[in-house]
């Protein structure tokens, strides 16, 4: 999702940096997907599976001059 405020209070962004594969069919990871995400269970994805193994994450959020969050 992509959404921009003028009140840069509401901003912030996250990043994963990492290698991706490509499982062309891997039922283990379609089972995971399954038992994490409900909808899921009921409509099994199909299609190639692509994990990350993630290296780095990083990631801002606004923070006021005196440092206090107002919410």
């Amino acid at each position: 999702m992509d959404e921009y405020h003028d009140d840069w209070t509401h901003l912030w962004w996250a990043r994963a940096d990492g290698a991706a594969t490509i499982h062309d069919s891997d039922e283990a990871a379609v089972d995971a997907l399954a038992a994490r995400y409900p909808a899921y269970q009921e409509r099994r994805p199909c299609g190639p599976v692509v994990s990350v193994e993630v290296s780095r994450w990083s990631g801002w959020s606004f923070t006021p001059p005196d440092g206090h969050r107002s919410h």
